[in-house]
């Protein structure tokens, strides 16, 4: 959907945000949430200054259907509603 993810092949995805407050990431962190998508919110001290992101885990029942229909349309709307992309 065009989001932009870290380039590490892991079943840890990062998702870098354009503002990167604590506040922003947190919002994010919440809208994701309750459109059924966990997430984890990274904000200081787990990183450095103003570079808060988030982190979605991948686990072994996650279906190719779940991902690339549901979350990937959750996140991508998410995104986009905050202008985070």
């Amino acid at each position: 959907r065009g989001v932009q993810t870290s380039p590490a092949e892991s079943a840890i995805v990062t998702i870098p945000l354009r503002r990167a407050d604590e506040v922003s990431v947190a919002t994010v962190f919440r809208d994701l949430f309750e459109a059924g998508v966990f997430v984890n919110p990274v904000i200081p001290p787990a990183v450095t200054g103003a570079a808060g992101l988030i982190r979605l885990s991948l686990m072994a029942d996650h279906d190719s259907a779940m991902l690339d229909e549901e979350a990937a349309e959750s996140i991508y709307k998410v995104i986009a509603d905050h202008d985070q992309g």
